[in-house]
């Protein structure tokens, strides 16, 4: 699970968001040449996953996933899937800095495009306006739900199946609604290895990668799914 690949200092006030492009790059070319296949998570359920699969994640659709992420994974031949908000003109519902707005700028329908045309990306939702459903009616949860997917099919002409919880926010219904809405995996940012994908496909966990981790951190994290 990462956000952003940037300078730190472009990610306050919460720089560990941003791993910087050079560690990004020694990560995923670290993942390449000890043998690690990747998928998107959507891949995961087409079929048998094979050992050593990887789904690279990111959140929210920051634009340095285009800039700097995007040209690391063509490098390496990798795949990732971005998990994006819906409503990218207007402010957060939580998450951004103190008026509301991203902490970063995020990507546009043209740059949206982009990565679609790379083959490499795939794109997923993340809610409306990034509400921690898991505090939200719902009511509330399912508009973010319904609305956030409906504008990303229309922007994207497509399909969107995927959808990550903004802040890992979960609670026990929330399953059946994302299921409602129309995806078919889901992911949270309870750490750990979901090692049976059939039961996990609605809360998978997920390694989460910051910008405070050194490379054997990084190595750790993708042994044991956590810091020791």
């Amino acid at each position: 699970m990462y956000h952003m690949i940037n300078d730190p200092a472009r990610a306050e006030p919460v720089p560990h968001l941003a791993v910087t492009p050079a560690m990004f790059e020694r990560q995923i070319a670290h993942l390449r040449q000890t043998g690690w296949h990747f998928a998107t998570v959507s891949e995961l359920f087409t079929g048998p996953v094979r050992p050593k699969t990887v789904a690279i994640t990111f959140d929210d659709g920051y634009r340095d996933n285009l800039t700097n992420a995007l040209p690391v994974l063509l490098r390496h031949q990798a795949k990732a899937t971005v998990y994006l908000i819906g409503d990218r003109q207007g402010d957060l519902s939580e998450g951004g800095d103190t008026t509301g707005k991203p902490l970063a700028p995020l990507l546009t329908d043209t740059e949206i495009n982009k990565l679609l045309a790379s083959n490499a990306i795939e794109l997923g939702g993340h809610t409306l306006t990034h509400r921690n459903l898991a505090t939200a009616t719902e009511p509330v949860a399912l508009h973010e739900l319904t609305a956030g997917k409906n504008v990303l099919e229309e922007t994207l002409s497509q399909p969107v199946t995927a959808f990550a919880y903004p802040f890992g926010g979960f609670s026990a219904g929330l399953p059946d609604l994302v299921a409602k809405t129309g995806y078919t995996s889901a992911v949270t940012t309870r750490q750990g290895i979901s090692t049976d994908l059939a039961h996990d496909r609605l809360q998978l966990k997920r390694i989460r990668i910051s910008g405070r981790d050194n490379f054997a951190t990084f190595r750790i994290r993708l042994r044991i799914g956590r810091r020791r």
